[in-house]
Protein backbone atom coordinates (compact mmCIF):
# COMPACT_ATOMS: atom_id res chain seq x y z
CA UNK A 1 0.00 0.00 0.00
CA UNK A 2 1.27 3.42 -1.07
CA UNK A 3 -1.10 5.84 0.00
CA UNK A 4 -2.01 6.78 -3.22
CA UNK A 5 -4.09 3.79 -4.66
CA UNK A 6 -7.68 5.98 -3.05
CA UNK A 7 -6.60 9.11 -4.66
CA UNK A 8 -5.71 6.74 -7.92
CA UNK A 9 -9.29 5.02 -7.70
CA UNK A 10 -11.72 8.43 -7.12
CA UNK A 11 -9.68 10.08 -10.19
CA UNK A 12 -10.40 7.02 -11.89
CA UNK A 13 -14.17 7.06 -10.85
CA UNK A 14 -14.28 10.43 -11.62
CA UNK A 15 -13.67 9.99 -15.21
CA UNK A 16 -16.04 7.01 -15.52
CA UNK A 17 -18.96 9.58 -14.14
CA UNK A 18 -17.50 12.03 -17.05
CA UNK A 19 -17.61 9.32 -19.57
CA UNK A 20 -21.06 8.26 -18.59
CA UNK A 21 -22.38 11.69 -18.28
CA UNK A 22 -20.92 12.54 -22.15
CA UNK A 23 -22.47 9.02 -23.30
CA UNK A 24 -25.35 10.05 -21.89
CA UNK A 25 -25.93 13.26 -23.26
CA UNK A 26 -24.74 11.94 -26.70
CA UNK A 27 -27.12 9.33 -26.82
CA UNK A 28 -30.09 12.06 -25.57
CA UNK A 29 -29.62 14.35 -28.87
CA UNK A 30 -29.05 11.64 -31.16
CA UNK A 31 -32.48 10.54 -30.20
CA UNK A 32 -33.88 13.94 -30.05
CA UNK A 33 -32.52 14.50 -33.58
CA UNK A 34 -33.84 10.96 -34.97
CA UNK A 35 -36.86 12.51 -33.74
CA UNK A 36 -36.92 15.36 -35.42
CA UNK A 37 -35.79 13.79 -39.02
CA UNK A 38 -38.78 10.89 -38.17
CA UNK A 39 -41.62 13.84 -37.40
CA UNK A 40 -40.82 16.81 -38.89
CA UNK A 41 -44.27 18.43 -38.94
CA UNK A 42 -44.81 17.56 -35.41
CA UNK A 43 -41.09 19.81 -34.94
CA UNK A 44 -41.85 22.22 -37.36
CA UNK A 45 -45.75 22.66 -35.03
CA UNK A 46 -42.92 23.29 -31.84
CA UNK A 47 -40.65 25.50 -33.46
CA UNK A 48 -43.68 27.96 -34.62
CA UNK A 49 -45.75 27.33 -31.35
CA UNK A 50 -42.13 28.55 -29.46
CA UNK A 51 -41.47 31.46 -31.66
CA UNK A 52 -44.84 32.64 -30.90
CA UNK A 53 -44.07 32.91 -27.42
CA UNK A 54 -41.33 34.51 -27.79
CA UNK A 55 -42.85 37.19 -29.90
CA UNK A 56 -46.22 37.41 -27.33
CA UNK A 57 -44.60 36.29 -24.13
CA UNK A 58 -40.94 36.23 -23.48
CA UNK A 59 -39.49 39.15 -25.23
CA UNK A 60 -42.15 41.96 -24.00
CA UNK A 61 -41.78 40.60 -20.34
CA UNK A 62 -38.27 39.99 -20.20
CA UNK A 63 -36.05 42.17 -22.15
CA UNK A 64 -36.66 45.14 -20.82
CA UNK A 65 -35.66 43.81 -17.58
CA UNK A 66 -32.72 42.43 -19.14
CA UNK A 67 -31.45 45.45 -19.92
CA UNK A 68 -31.97 47.24 -16.73
CA UNK A 69 -31.45 44.37 -14.58
CA UNK A 70 -27.31 44.98 -13.85
CA UNK A 71 -28.48 48.43 -13.51
CA UNK A 72 -31.00 47.60 -10.98
CA UNK A 73 -28.77 45.47 -9.21
CA UNK A 74 -26.06 47.88 -8.76
CA UNK A 75 -28.46 50.62 -7.30
CA UNK A 76 -30.07 48.20 -4.90
CA UNK A 77 -26.86 47.18 -3.76
CA UNK A 78 -25.60 50.55 -3.27
CA UNK A 79 -28.60 51.10 -1.65
CA UNK A 80 -28.35 48.04 0.67
CA UNK A 81 -24.45 48.58 1.31
CA UNK A 82 -25.36 51.61 3.46
CA UNK A 83 -28.15 50.06 5.33
CA UNK A 84 -25.83 47.22 6.41
CA UNK A 85 -22.92 49.97 6.33
CA UNK A 86 -22.37 48.30 10.47
CA UNK A 87 -21.47 45.06 8.96
CA UNK A 88 -18.31 46.21 6.99
CA UNK A 89 -19.00 44.04 3.95
CA UNK A 90 -20.99 43.19 0.75
CA UNK A 91 -22.03 39.54 1.08
CA UNK A 92 -25.55 40.36 2.73
CA UNK A 93 -26.60 43.56 0.41
CA UNK A 94 -25.43 41.28 -2.27
CA UNK A 95 -27.53 38.62 -1.38
CA UNK A 96 -30.56 40.94 -0.93
CA UNK A 97 -29.84 42.84 -4.38
CA UNK A 98 -30.08 39.49 -6.44
CA UNK A 99 -33.39 38.33 -4.09
CA UNK A 100 -35.09 41.89 -4.88
CA UNK A 101 -33.92 41.70 -8.81
CA UNK A 102 -35.11 37.66 -9.03
CA UNK A 103 -38.54 38.65 -7.95
CA UNK A 104 -39.38 41.99 -10.03
CA UNK A 105 -36.94 41.30 -13.36
CA UNK A 106 -38.33 37.28 -13.93
CA UNK A 107 -36.77 34.00 -14.97
CA UNK A 108 -33.75 33.59 -14.77
CA UNK A 109 -32.38 37.41 -14.15
CA UNK A 110 -31.98 36.65 -10.45
CA UNK A 111 -30.16 33.50 -10.96
CA UNK A 112 -27.76 35.78 -13.65
CA UNK A 113 -27.67 38.32 -11.03
CA UNK A 114 -27.10 36.32 -8.09
CA UNK A 115 -23.88 34.76 -10.66
CA UNK A 116 -22.30 37.76 -11.35
CA UNK A 117 -22.46 38.97 -7.92
CA UNK A 118 -20.28 35.53 -7.21
CA UNK A 119 -18.25 36.78 -10.33
CA UNK A 120 -17.74 40.26 -8.52
CA UNK A 121 -16.76 38.56 -5.51
CA UNK A 122 -19.15 39.72 -2.98
CA UNK A 123 -20.23 36.12 -2.26
CA UNK A 124 -18.70 33.09 -2.22
CA UNK A 125 -19.42 30.05 -4.72
CA UNK A 126 -20.99 28.22 -1.77
CA UNK A 127 -23.60 30.93 -1.02
CA UNK A 128 -24.28 31.30 -4.99
CA UNK A 129 -25.35 27.26 -4.79
CA UNK A 130 -27.66 27.21 -2.24
CA UNK A 131 -29.23 30.87 -3.09
CA UNK A 132 -29.76 30.72 -6.37
CA UNK A 133 -33.01 28.77 -6.20
CA UNK A 134 -34.40 31.23 -4.10
CA UNK A 135 -33.21 34.26 -6.16
CA UNK A 136 -34.96 33.90 -8.81
CA UNK A 137 -38.82 33.65 -10.09
CA UNK A 138 -41.39 35.01 -12.11
CA UNK A 139 -41.46 38.59 -13.09
CA UNK A 140 -45.20 40.85 -11.93
CA UNK A 141 -45.22 41.45 -15.47
CA UNK A 142 -45.49 38.07 -16.72
CA UNK A 143 -47.60 36.83 -13.97
CA UNK A 144 -50.10 40.10 -13.80
CA UNK A 145 -50.10 40.70 -17.85
CA UNK A 146 -50.02 37.07 -19.40
CA UNK A 147 -50.59 34.51 -16.78
CA UNK A 148 -53.27 36.57 -14.86
CA UNK A 149 -54.79 38.92 -17.85
CA UNK A 150 -54.56 37.16 -21.09
CA UNK A 151 -54.88 33.39 -20.18
CA UNK A 152 -57.71 33.93 -17.30
CA UNK A 153 -58.66 37.53 -17.97
CA UNK A 154 -58.05 38.06 -14.17
CA UNK A 155 -54.81 40.29 -13.31
CA UNK A 156 -55.27 40.03 -9.48
CA UNK A 157 -55.12 35.72 -9.75
CA UNK A 158 -51.73 37.41 -11.15
CA UNK A 159 -51.07 39.52 -8.48
CA UNK A 160 -51.95 36.95 -5.76
CA UNK A 161 -49.48 34.65 -7.34
CA UNK A 162 -46.87 36.92 -7.39
CA UNK A 163 -47.74 37.91 -3.99
CA UNK A 164 -47.47 34.20 -2.86
CA UNK A 165 -44.05 33.84 -4.59
CA UNK A 166 -42.81 36.39 -2.78
CA UNK A 167 -43.61 34.91 0.51
CA UNK A 168 -42.03 31.51 -0.33
CA UNK A 169 -38.71 32.70 -1.61
CA UNK A 170 -38.71 35.29 0.73
CA UNK A 171 -38.75 32.37 3.80
CA UNK A 172 -36.71 29.68 2.02
CA UNK A 173 -34.30 32.68 1.76
CA UNK A 174 -34.20 33.80 5.58
CA UNK A 175 -33.90 30.49 6.65
CA UNK A 176 -30.44 30.02 4.14
CA UNK A 177 -29.49 33.66 5.50
CA UNK A 178 -29.56 32.59 9.10
CA UNK A 179 -28.16 29.31 8.42
CA UNK A 180 -24.75 30.48 6.33
CA UNK A 181 -24.61 33.72 8.54
CA UNK A 182 -21.58 32.42 9.84
CA UNK A 183 -20.04 31.75 6.40
CA UNK A 184 -18.58 33.30 3.93
CA UNK A 185 -15.93 36.07 2.69
CA UNK A 186 -16.16 39.68 4.73
CA UNK A 187 -15.83 41.99 1.46
CA UNK A 188 -14.88 45.63 1.46
CA UNK A 189 -17.90 47.81 0.66
CA UNK A 190 -15.51 49.32 -2.00
CA UNK A 191 -15.16 46.08 -3.97
CA UNK A 192 -18.80 46.14 -5.01
CA UNK A 193 -19.61 45.23 -8.51
CA UNK A 194 -18.59 48.13 -11.16
CA UNK A 195 -21.55 50.21 -12.24
CA UNK A 196 -22.51 49.17 -15.68
CA UNK A 197 -23.60 51.65 -18.63
CA UNK A 198 -26.29 51.69 -20.74
CA UNK A 199 -24.46 50.29 -23.85
CA UNK A 200 -22.56 47.68 -22.19
CA UNK A 201 -26.64 46.15 -20.64
CA UNK A 202 -27.61 45.87 -24.06
CA UNK A 203 -24.56 43.85 -25.22
CA UNK A 204 -24.93 41.50 -22.57
CA UNK A 205 -28.78 41.50 -22.82
CA UNK A 206 -28.90 40.78 -26.74
CA UNK A 207 -27.14 37.49 -27.04
CA UNK A 208 -29.09 36.93 -23.50
CA UNK A 209 -32.40 37.14 -25.37
CA UNK A 210 -31.69 34.78 -28.54
CA UNK A 211 -29.97 32.51 -25.63
CA UNK A 212 -33.44 32.52 -23.79
CA UNK A 213 -35.42 31.98 -26.66
CA UNK A 214 -33.89 29.43 -28.27
CA UNK A 215 -33.92 27.68 -24.84
CA UNK A 216 -37.86 28.17 -25.52
CA UNK A 217 -38.19 27.44 -28.93
CA UNK A 218 -36.08 23.78 -28.30
CA UNK A 219 -38.38 23.03 -24.93
CA UNK A 220 -41.42 24.06 -27.08
CA UNK A 221 -40.24 21.07 -29.96
CA UNK A 222 -40.19 19.05 -27.32
CA UNK A 223 -43.75 19.44 -25.60
CA UNK A 224 -45.09 19.09 -29.04
CA UNK A 225 -43.91 15.52 -29.26
CA UNK A 226 -45.47 15.01 -25.78
CA UNK A 227 -48.83 16.62 -27.06
CA UNK A 228 -49.06 14.20 -29.75
CA UNK A 229 -47.92 10.72 -27.79
CA UNK A 230 -49.68 11.85 -24.59
CA UNK A 231 -53.42 12.72 -23.47
CA UNK A 232 -53.82 16.27 -23.05
CA UNK A 233 -53.27 16.53 -19.31
CA UNK A 234 -50.41 14.82 -19.03
CA UNK A 235 -49.03 16.28 -21.87
CA UNK A 236 -50.04 19.51 -19.99
CA UNK A 237 -48.39 18.77 -17.49
CA UNK A 238 -45.35 17.42 -18.60
CA UNK A 239 -45.08 19.88 -21.29
CA UNK A 240 -44.74 22.65 -18.18
CA UNK A 241 -42.57 21.14 -16.15
CA UNK A 242 -40.31 21.12 -19.42
CA UNK A 243 -41.11 24.81 -20.56
CA UNK A 244 -43.15 26.81 -18.53
CA UNK A 245 -44.87 29.39 -20.53
CA UNK A 246 -46.62 27.00 -23.06
CA UNK A 247 -47.60 24.75 -20.03
CA UNK A 248 -49.52 27.77 -18.47
CA UNK A 249 -51.24 28.30 -21.97
CA UNK A 250 -52.24 24.64 -22.38
CA UNK A 251 -53.47 24.44 -19.06
CA UNK A 252 -55.96 27.63 -19.17
CA UNK A 253 -56.75 25.65 -22.74
CA UNK A 254 -57.74 22.90 -21.11
CA UNK A 255 -59.67 24.22 -18.51
CA UNK A 256 -61.57 26.52 -21.17
CA UNK A 257 -62.07 23.08 -22.94
CA UNK A 258 -63.53 21.22 -19.70
CA UNK A 259 -60.59 18.83 -19.63
CA UNK A 260 -59.58 20.53 -16.30
CA UNK A 261 -61.13 21.96 -13.32
CA UNK A 262 -60.43 25.16 -12.55
CA UNK A 263 -58.65 24.22 -9.38
CA UNK A 264 -56.90 21.62 -11.13
CA UNK A 265 -56.24 24.26 -13.56
CA UNK A 266 -54.80 26.30 -10.78
CA UNK A 267 -53.14 24.11 -9.00
CA UNK A 268 -50.51 22.58 -12.11
CA UNK A 269 -50.15 26.23 -13.26
CA UNK A 270 -48.96 27.31 -9.72
CA UNK A 271 -46.44 24.25 -9.73
CA UNK A 272 -45.30 25.17 -12.70
CA UNK A 273 -44.44 28.55 -11.48
CA UNK A 274 -42.82 27.29 -8.73
CA UNK A 275 -40.89 24.81 -10.29
CA UNK A 276 -40.17 27.41 -13.27
CA UNK A 277 -39.35 24.40 -15.71
CA UNK A 278 -36.76 22.82 -17.28
CA UNK A 279 -36.54 25.55 -19.83
CA UNK A 280 -35.44 27.92 -17.40
CA UNK A 281 -33.06 25.57 -15.47
CA UNK A 282 -31.28 25.13 -18.42
CA UNK A 283 -30.69 28.89 -18.98
CA UNK A 284 -29.59 29.03 -15.66
CA UNK A 285 -27.37 26.50 -15.48
CA UNK A 286 -25.82 27.91 -18.80
CA UNK A 287 -24.45 30.62 -16.88
CA UNK A 288 -23.68 28.42 -13.57
CA UNK A 289 -21.48 26.32 -15.21
CA UNK A 290 -19.73 29.10 -16.95
CA UNK A 291 -19.28 30.32 -13.36
CA UNK A 292 -18.00 26.53 -11.88
CA UNK A 293 -21.24 27.19 -10.09
CA UNK A 294 -23.03 23.84 -9.08
CA UNK A 295 -26.91 23.31 -9.55
CA UNK A 296 -26.88 20.63 -7.01
CA UNK A 297 -29.15 22.66 -4.90
CA UNK A 298 -31.36 24.22 -7.83
CA UNK A 299 -33.30 21.51 -8.91
CA UNK A 300 -34.52 20.24 -5.23
CA UNK A 301 -35.42 23.76 -3.83
CA UNK A 302 -37.02 24.37 -7.00
CA UNK A 303 -39.29 21.27 -6.52
CA UNK A 304 -39.78 22.40 -3.17
CA UNK A 305 -41.02 25.63 -3.67
CA UNK A 306 -43.44 23.84 -6.61
CA UNK A 307 -45.28 22.01 -3.96
CA UNK A 308 -45.47 24.29 -1.57
CA UNK A 309 -46.99 26.18 -4.54
CA UNK A 310 -49.10 24.07 -5.86
CA UNK A 311 -50.64 23.25 -2.13
CA UNK A 312 -50.87 26.67 -1.05
CA UNK A 313 -53.05 27.50 -4.40
CA UNK A 314 -55.30 24.56 -4.14
CA UNK A 315 -56.11 26.29 -0.56
CA UNK A 316 -56.75 29.14 -1.79
CA UNK A 317 -59.20 27.89 -4.89
CA UNK A 318 -60.62 25.48 -2.74
CA UNK A 319 -61.35 27.73 0.11
CA UNK A 320 -62.68 30.70 -2.76
CA UNK A 321 -64.81 27.34 -3.55
CA UNK A 322 -66.01 27.25 0.53
CA UNK A 323 -67.14 31.04 0.48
Amino acid sequence: MTGREPLIGYRTGQRNVVRMRNGLHLGLCFAAAMLFLCAPTTAGEGVRAGLSLCAYAVIPALFPFLVVSPILTFALQQLLARLFRRHSDMRTAALWSAFAVGMTAGFPIGALSLVSQYEAGTVTKADTEQFLAVCTGASPAFLIGYFGQTLWQNAMLGLGIWAVQCLVCMGGFLCLLHKTKNVGNAVPLHAAMREPTLSWCLREAVPRMLGICGAVVFFSVLRAFLSRGLENGTAAVLGGLAEMTGGLRECAALYGCGSFSRASALTVSAAMIGFGGGCVGMQTADAAGHAGISMRYYWLHRAVIGVIFACLEGGFVLAEAHI
